[in-house]
């Protein structure tokens, strides 16, 4: 079964099919069906699913891999309806305007654009803060061991952290850290080729086999999809 996974009033941590992102309580987690997956709450002790079949899930290839998706008012109060009740329940929800309400929830999630900001955070606060300055500028160019001597620890320790609390390597992290603020580039308009310099890509060449490797397609086939969604 695909299983949608939302945390309201907080967050949590996930990691699924290869990637681990940090969740706000303002986003939805898309896990298909058969993909392997953990998760850690963060500041909520809520933790609500949607289950279905793979055959009704919304349409467009994206649904094949997990997503991060951002939620709206009517989103959260169809997941909240959807969650509150079983069919068996004393308080029951009629099966149709259950349907009509799974229907709708799912025409959302189809129309909805993935986000890009879900990238888990290092719990080490040095390891931390060199995450969150290559968030604001993702093209800078500073090797892993300058980023360390600038926390006043080992290159070996910042490498040891990125990779046990975010599940990536130092190098992995951050051009994941470039890809998604490709995509977002390319929402905002941008050629591949200029969002690709603006991240800190030696070439255009090479943000496109890194976007793949994260979403699978190439920018230009990805913001085609997401246009279309528009």
């Amino acid at each position: 079964m695909d299983q949608l996974m939302w945390a309201p009033g907080g967050g949590m941590r996930v990691r699924a099919g290869g990637a681990q992102w940090r969740i706000p309580g303002d986003h939805l987690v898309w896990v298909p069906a058969h993909t392997e997956h953990a998760l850690a709450m963060v500041g909520s002790t809520a933790l609500l699913s949607v289950y279905q079949r793979p055959e009704v899930r919304p349409e467009g290839e994206r649904f094949a891999r997990p997503l991060v998706l951002p939620t709206e008012p009517l989103m959260r109060a169809l997941f909240r309806e959807l969650c509150a009740h079983t069919p068996e329940g004393p308080e029951a929800v009629p099966a149709e305007r259950r349907r009509l309400s799974f229907e709708l929830l799912r025409e959302l999630l189809g129309s909805a654009r993935e986000s890009h900001d879900a990238l888990a955070l290092p719990v080490d606060p040095r390891a931390r803060r060199v995450a969150e300055a290559l968030l604001r500028d993702p093209a800078d160019p500073r090797p892993i061991t300058d980023w360390a001597a600038g926390e006043g620890i080992s290159a070996k320790t910042l490498l040891r952290a990125f990779a046990a609390e975010t599940g990536f390597t130092f190098a992995q992290w951050r051009t994941r850290a470039r890809v998604y603020r490709v995509a977002r580039l390319l929402g905002e308009g941008s050629s591949v080729q200029d969002a690709a310099l603006r991240v800190g890509f030696a070439t255009s060449t090479g943000c496109i086999q890194a976007f793949r490797g994260v979403f699978g397609v190439t920018p230009a086939v990805y913001h085609s999809r997401e246009r279309g969604r528009a």
